[in-house]
């Protein structure tokens, strides 16, 4: 009995010593088998909702295909559609199935390229700073978004890995698959193509070209559309700007909702063009300090990826609706930013940004204004501390007259 022990701990003990060693790797692997069978059980248990939002660019298509026009309300399209009309031939093929196999497809490929997407993110933009709490971090952070995303149905997880992986080609120095992607990646929204403002922060001397080349090749396409059928880019237009959501947790409903808290405190009535006002007014605020830490980057060893980050965070802040899957692009800013800064404090920060499974904790109902824009409250921390390091780095490289690294 002796023997046979000492022959088993023996052959177990290098066995978990390896698995310790490698934990990183197989954490990793834990996480992406875990997302996979997750998504074979949203596979086989869908509720009758589930997936709503493919649901309306199933119906906006079917519409499309028949001839009506897909941003009016008619029997075949119960939720409006708001995207641009070039996105509506990204859903034909998915019309040429049933709703059900059009449903189970997206799934797959939303899943797959979820996968391939945080793998891209860990070793092509984290590297180092991408351990195993990472994988973690992406399904808790700001609010579990991207379980919010798959929940939805939304494009955005598809947005992402065209936005992505133009940030890869964009840090290679490779502009011109760069600008393509993001055409590619804006044809739903439109809002990515701020990001060709990331060209401003390289020496390239066909930059210019980049940038408006770029602009201008997606403006035709929008003005080929119009030309075409002027009736579904006004449609989109109609919807787009009367598209309101207050459940959306952006900047502004955040701004809005606590101009309301005030008003159940002291009664004062603040008019909602004053709160508009003041909304632009703190954007504004946002833009200027993002360009004054970009114009600081070049002191930085790794100023454009940090450049791309601090883009990311200012992003989530700006647009006046801003859903609750949408805040994908901050993942990778955040964890980045809890990893480098000099505040050295990353496990209370990462646990602060990954608190979404207490929204299954009863909780009292004063807290529910902080809980439902938590995720934009995260996105003001991670954008503050960018600009805050880059200050305190560049005054530093500044001194020293070189560039220092982001850490």
């Amino acid at each position: 009995m002796t023997f046979v022990i000492k022959i088993s701990v023996n052959y177990v003990s290098p066995v978990i010593q390896k698995l310790w060693a490698r934990r990183s790797t197989v954490l990793e692997w834990f996480v992406i088998i875990a997302v996979a069978l997750y998504g074979v059980r949203l596979l086989t248990q869908m509720p009758p909702d589930f997936q709503w939002d493919l649901r309306t660019y199933y119906d906006s298509a079917k519409a499309f295909t028949a001839g009506l026009n897909p941003y009016d309300r008619h029997p075949l399209v119960i939720w409006e559609y708001t995207y641009l009309p070039l996105s509506l031939w990204f859903f034909v093929p998915f019309t040429l199935l049933d709703q059900s196999t059009a449903l189970s497809i997206w799934l797959i490929i939303k899943i797959t390229l979820l996968i391939g997407l945080i793998v891209l993110w860990r070793v092509k933009f984290l590297a180092e700073e991408g351990d195993g709490l990472f994988y973690i971090f992406c399904l808790l952070a700001f609010n579990s978004t991207i379980f919010l995303d798959m929940r939805a149905g939304n494009v955005s997880v598809i947005e992402q890995a065209f936005i992505w992986l133009a940030f890869f080609f964009f840090l290679r120095k490779n502009y011109f698959w760069f600008c393509i992607l993001l055409i590619i990646g804006s044809i739903f929204k439109g809002l990515p193509m701020a990001f060709l403002l990331l060209l401003w922060l390289t020496d390239s001397p066909k930059r210019h070209l980049y940038f408006f080349g770029s602009v201008a090749a997606f403006a035709g396409m929008i003005g080929l559309t119009f030309l075409m059928s002027p009736q579904l880019l006004l449609g989109f237009l109609g919807n787009a700007t009367g598209h309101v959501e207050s459940a959306g947790p952006s900047n502004f409903y955040f701004i809005k909702a606590s101009f309301h808290a005030l008003y159940e405190m002291t009664r004062l009535n603040v008019p909602d063009a004053i709160q508009t006002f003041f909304f632009y007014g703190v954007a504004s605020v946002i833009v200027l300090l993002t360009a004054w830490a970009c114009a600081r980057l070049k002191f930085i060893a790794d100023g454009e990826k940090v450049g791309v980050f601090l883009l990311c965070s200012a992003y989530g802040l700006l647009p006046p609706y801003f859903a609750d899957y949408a805040y994908i692009p901050l993942i990778v800013p955040a964890f980045f930013i809890f990893k480098r800064a000099s505040l050295k404090a990353f496990l209370p920060l990462f646990l602060i940004a990954s608190l979404s499974p207490l929204n299954l904790l009863p909780r009292p109902s004063a807290l529910d204004y902080l809980w439902r824009y938590y995720p934009v409250l995260t996105a003001w921390g991670v954008w503050g501390m960018y600009v805050w390091e880059i200050y305190f780095m560049t005054k530093t490289s500044m001194q020293v007259n070189g560039k220092m690294p982001f850490q």
